[in-house]
């Protein structure tokens, strides 16, 4: 650990998925991750305007670009045909946000089919499980469940001052 040495991320997460804790996946730091921000006891008074001039060195620019489930999909191209449970969720249910029903259930099915038995299922295996038969009989219900996902994460990390409202037109 080093003491007043801070590195600092853009953070990238689909709201609309189970989040026990922020998973860093999709994110990146700012800066080399070998480039660490000092921040000294003493230059705590400063510090905010020092870290503000350090994300908006053009860091802010490509977060403000990411405006829902295209936008997602089109950041985390290059992981298409990663197999962990929280990218094989993340794609499914960006499917699911674009209208790809087929994708979403396809990509769940094969995370179900995926799972060990000989170990404890994924919480996002166990999710899946709940959503696969909702959108062949119910979609309203998988809608349901991906807004409380949304609201959820949204209280978790603290991100209500930062919504963009989604009627007004966008610049």
């Amino acid at each position: 650990m080093r003491k007043n040495m801070y590195n600092l991320w853009k953070v990238v997460a689909p709201l609309y998925r189970p989040m026990r804790f922020l998973i860093l996946n999709y994110s990146e730091t700012i800066g080399p991750p070998t480039e660490w921000l000092t921040i000294k006891p003493d230059e705590i008074k400063d510090a905010a305007d020092r870290v503000t001039q350090y994300i908006l060195d053009g860091h802010f620019d490509q977060l403000q670009q990411l405006h829902g489930p295209r936008e997602f999909m089109e950041h985390v191209s290059w992981m298409i045909g990663n197999t962990t449970d929280p990218f094989r969720f993340d794609y499914a249910m960006t499917q699911y946000m674009l209208g790809n029903r087929a994708a979403c259930l396809e990509t769940l099915q094969a995370l179900i089919a995926d799972e060990r038995p000989d170990a404890s299922p994924s919480h996002f295996c166990a999710w899946a499980k709940q959503i696969v038969p909702k959108i062949e009989t119910n979609p309203s219900e998988v809608e349901e469940i991906l807004r409380n996902f949304e609201q959820a994460n949204i209280e978790m990390l603290a991100l209500s001052p930062t919504l963009i409202d989604r009627d007004r037109p966008r610049e």
